[in-house]
């Protein structure tokens, strides 16, 4: 957030004007132009700011509950919540009559030859025009493949000025100058349309996160926090902590640390949600109500939300083979075409200059040095930005590759395709206790892990119920199973799946019957057993989270084996699998076998993707060959390579980053097939003296109308398939 450092000792209070110790005051609130002093709590809480408050939005805590919370005014009059939109490129017309005109003379000089030299100028200065169009783009890709185009229509201009033995210029040479003049300037202006978009969205991902400004560095306690210095944020590093505000944005990633606060996850997303101790915020986000402290996991170009702009730039985050290939292309491709223009020059010696000329000049109207570099960068740019809008970021260019080829998902439930918020649906005794006795040693048991999901449950139940947790002795946590203890008369004591009682020697059988109809109405069951026997069983219900059905249906659209897995019961995660119309299951797995699960799905020789929350599911993510986590986007850089986060919590978002990268993946391929193929054979054939001029100007014309435009087409695509919000 952005504050001013205070420029005396005492200051008026922001609501009641009081003066207050700037370095003292008892509550301290930054905004994006200055830092806000109160001299107590009240005046905090009546404080608003000059300009009118915005209606209410709505807002998303993690239950799923919604309330309203009243946002920042610039919130909802904010222009980033709506597309992306450019003004279409300017079509040359100057550059276009030159060429038109010179074409016209080209044909008139076969009746009237004064009109070859006229010709040749209008085509050069269409040439020179187009350079002149093209030249901002040169910042982007290189002056080379801006240039080589123009410089061959030029060319082209020269060898029709050059006189046949009989006097005059060939007029097939002056059409041929007039349409390389068209061809280029087409080419320029399709690059130029093409590109804007692209360009538009990562000059919105750029300004929509702060570039400098000041941050409060917080303090050693948080309640009531004075800070300890303010740092700017360009000085800002990994690992600090600073303490963020309302009505202020974050200008750095980082992870909560404590405090709780309603923010907008991203500049682009409509609805706000309440954040907590661990959970993930991105630069750009805004703090509409609440207060937190944070600690800095990425700054400068690191951010997430910063990430896009540096693929396609040579950086270390362009680790594709596509992407490595395109500036290898870029390196190596200049010395090549200037090789097949000496060649062609050569293998045309003794047909005249003017022939010569005209074969150099179709060297490089066809050298598709543009097309290439356009087809390497672009449609990992318009992909990498288009879902950094939408909430979805990759960790580099070959975290965008290897999701556009996966071929299997594993889908984690709990949590990820459910909400994570189980609540037990009821309670079975067995024998002669009671169900208070039942609740009392699963509670017992259960603070062992008391931030575990099933104790949760578990121990709001019992609190609900008005019974005191059981005190049991020495208890052990057995990941994926359950709790082994020992109550005070010394008496061993198993709380959690079928499987855990089973090696530990209780036997179920007498309550087997009630699991398997709790589990076939899709709940977890969990075994209570004391003193060698079953006492009963607690069923847990979950909730599946919505638009989990649609998620698993695109990916199912995808062609992709999904595969749901869990560590519960096999009977209920395949009434989970059943709802949600899956086929592959794997069940009843503790975290620590769910790895070895994954990496033999990977052994088939697909590329296998992850759906999980870092933090539970990390045994699973980090067998992936594609790990995507779930309300984890600010936590990016921390991650190995090749992973996707996602700063929501909705699985849709997940299938959503594969369906972007497998649609770029295959832009990507039949465009770079088209242009280096296609490109590559039309320069062997020029060179070779095979392919006049005026051929290659229509044949490099219709590869670039096909070539250029993929970011374009992409970014149109996932605006039709992939909403930005929902």
């Amino acid at each position: 957030m952005h504050a001013a450092r205070p420029t005396s000792n005492t200051v008026p209070c922001a609501t009641c004007g009081e003066r207050v110790d700037a370095l003292r005051a008892p509550r301290v609130r930054a905004t994006e132009t200055t830092l806000l002093l109160f001299c107590g709590d009240q005046c905090a809480k009546l404080y608003r700011p000059t300009n009118s408050v915005s209606p209410a939005t709505a807002v998303r805590d993690p239950s799923g509950v919604h309330r309203t919370a009243e946002p920042a005014p610039e919130l909802a009059q904010s222009p980033r919540i709506a597309a992306i939109t450019a003004p279409p490129a300017d079509v040359p017309w100057v550059a276009l009559s030159l060429a038109g005109a010179g074409l016209v003379s080209a044909v008139l000089a076969h009746w009237f030859p004064a009109l070859a030299i006229p010709s040749a100028v209008l085509s050069a200065s269409a040439a020179v025009g187009a350079g002149w169009l093209h030249s901002a783009e040169a910042r982007y890709i290189g002056w080379l493949p801006t240039l080589i185009g123009p410089a061959g229509a030029m060319v082209a201009a020269a060898s029709a000025m050059v006189p046949e033995t009989a006097g005059g210029a060939p007029v097939a040479r002056l059409v041929g100058a007039a349409l390389a003049g068209f061809a280029v300037v087409h080419r320029a202006w399709v690059d130029t349309r093409a590109s804007q978009p692209v360009r538009a969205l990562l000059e919105e991902l750029e300004s929509s996160v702060p570039r400098s400004g000041q941050m409060i560095a917080a303090g050693d306690t948080f309640d009531g926090v004075v800070p300890r210095k303010i740092i700017g944020v360009d000085a800002a590093r990994r690992g600090e902590s600073i303490v963020v505000h309302a009505e202020g944005q974050i200008a750095v990633d980082g992870v909560v640390q404590s405090g709780s606060a309603v923010v907008q996850r991203h500049p682009f997303d409509p609805t706000p949600v309440i954040r907590t101790e661990g959970q993930t915020i991105v630069a750009g986000a805004r703090v509409l109500e609440g207060e937190l402290r944070m600690l800095i996991t990425a700054t400068g170009p690191d951010r997430a939300l910063l990430r896009p702009l540096q693929f396609g730039s040579a950086t270390a985050l362009d680790t594709s083979l596509t992407a490595r290939a395109g500036h290898a292309f870029r390196a190596w491709g200049g010395p090549a075409v200037a090789a097949a223009a000496v060649l062609g020059f050569l293998l045309a010696s003794h047909t005249g200059l003017g022939s010569e000329l005209g074969v150099v000049a179709a060297v490089l109207l066809s050298a598709p040095l543009l097309a290439v570099r356009r087809t390497a960068t672009e449609p990992l740019l318009a992909a990498a930005a288009s879902a950094a809008r939408r909430g979805v970021f990759f960790h580099d260019t070959a975290a965008l590759a290897r999701a556009g080829a996966v071929g299997s998902v594993v889908v984690q439930a709990r949590g990820t395709l459910t909400t994570g918020l189980l609540e037990v649906a009821s309670t079975r005794t067995v024998a002669d206790d009671d169900e208070a006795t039942v609740i009392g040693w699963a509670a017992g048991a259960e603070l062992a892990m008391p931030n575990h999901a099933v104790a949760r449950a578990v121990l709001t139940h019992a609190e609900r119920s008005g019974v005191r947790p059981t005190v049991l002795r020495r208890p052990t946590f057995v990941p994926g199973r359950g709790i082994l203890a020992t109550s005070a008369a010394g008496e061993p004591v198993v709380v959690g799946t079928r499987q855990l009682l089973l090696e530990n020697g209780v036997s179920v059988a007498v309550a087997d019957g009630e699991a398997k109809i709790a589990e076939s109405r899709g709940h977890t069951v969990v075994f209570v057993g004391v003193a060698g026997r079953v006492r009963g069983i607690l069923a847990l219900r979950d909730t599946v989270r919505p638009g989990a059905r649609a998620a698993m249906q695109r990916l199912i659209d995808m062609d992709a084996d999904v595969v749901l897995m869990s560590g519960d019961a096999r009977g209920s995660v395949e009434i989970l699998a059943k709802h949600l119309a899956l086929d592959h299951v794997r069940a009843e797995l503790p975290p620590a076998d769910r790895s070895a699960e994954v990496t033999r799905l990977g052994e088939t020789g697909r590329i296998v993707a992850v759906f999980g929350r870092p933090g539970l599911d990390d045994d699973a993510l980090s067998a992936a060959d594609v790990p995507v986590m779930i309300d984890a986007a600010g936590g990016l850089e921390s991650h190995r390579g090749g992973s996707v986060a996602i700063a929501s919590d909705d699985v849709r978002d997940a299938a959503s980053a594969l369906w972007l990268a497998r649609a770029t993946r295959r832009a990507t391929r039949s465009a770079s097939i088209a242009s280096v193929l296609g490109g590559t054979g039309l320069t062997i054939l020029a060179a070779g003296g095979l392919l006049p001029v005026l051929v290659a100007a229509v044949a490099a014309a219709v590869l670039d109308a096909y070539a250029l435009a993929t970011g374009a087409r992409l970014l149109r695509r996932f605006a039709m398939r992939v909403p930005e919000s929902k």
